[in-house]
Parts: C-alpha cells; sequence; structure tokens
C-alpha cells in the first residue's frame, strides 16, 4: 500500500475511534443498509447526495428535521 494511502487509513481509524460510540454505531447501522441496496437503489442514491449541495440551507434543515423525526 502506497505511504499517502496508509496515512489516509490511518487519519480514518484515528477519527472512528474518536466518535462517540452512539455515532459509530449509527454509521455501522446505515453501512450494513447500504449493503443491501440493488445497483440500482445504489446510484438513484449518490444522485440524491450529489444534489444535496445545490439545496438552499433552509431546504436542507428541512431535510435534517425529518430525518430526526424519523430516528434516522
Amino acid at each position: 500500500m502506497p505511504p499517502e494511502e496508509k496515512e489516509r487509513l490511518r487519519r480514518r481509524m484515528n477519527q472512528w475511534q474518536r466518535m462517540p460510540r452512539q455515532d459509530r454505531e449509527l454509521y455501522e447501522r446505515r453501512y450494513r443498509q447500504w449493503q443491501k441496496l440493488s445497483p440500482a437503489e445504489r446510484g438513484k442514491m449518490r444522485e440524491k447526495f450529489e444534489q444535496w449541495d445545490d439545496l438552499s440551507p433552509e431546504e436542507k434543515e428541512k431535510i435534517r428535521e425529518r430525518f430526526r423525526k424519523e430516528g434516522r
């Protein structure tokens, strides 16, 4: 593995270890959900992620609030 890739991996592992347990569990749960998606569903999700940057701060907050209410 190239040195820069090793360094990136080391930084990511440190971030993961510093993360609160609840956050790690949430990310793990979301990762398992992602793994269950079909390639087409993953493609749709990627498109939505790319559209996120184009949303206004108000639109982003509405989506965040909806996710909080749904417990995501």
